[in-house]
């Protein structure tokens, strides 16, 4: 399934889990949109979840706890995860 057939997609879920997920999923959401991170298209898309657990989301935490100290704000979402798991 390519890119395109998944974004013609009314509704997306991205599960993932554990360490060696965790710069993909946070390349997916704070990173540019690039065909080296096919997820990050998602960005895009008007209706995808991401479902992760704590070591999956362990960069993103990271870079949201950075953005945030530096006076940065990165999106809802990554918003959204660092404040549920504070």
């Amino acid at each position: 399934m390519g890119i395109a057939t998944i974004m013609d997609a009314r509704q997306i879920l991205l599960l993932a889990n554990g360490p060696s997920k965790a710069r993909a999923i946070a390349d997916s959401v704070t990173g540019p949109m690039t065909p080296d991170v096919p997820s990050s298209w998602l960005q895009d898309h008007p209706d995808t979840t991401f479902i992760v657990d704590l070591a999956a989301a362990g960069e993103l935490l990271k870079r949201a706890k950075i953005a945030h100290a530096s006076g940065f704000t990165m999106g809802t979402s990554a918003a959204g995860i660092q404040h549920a798991v504070e």
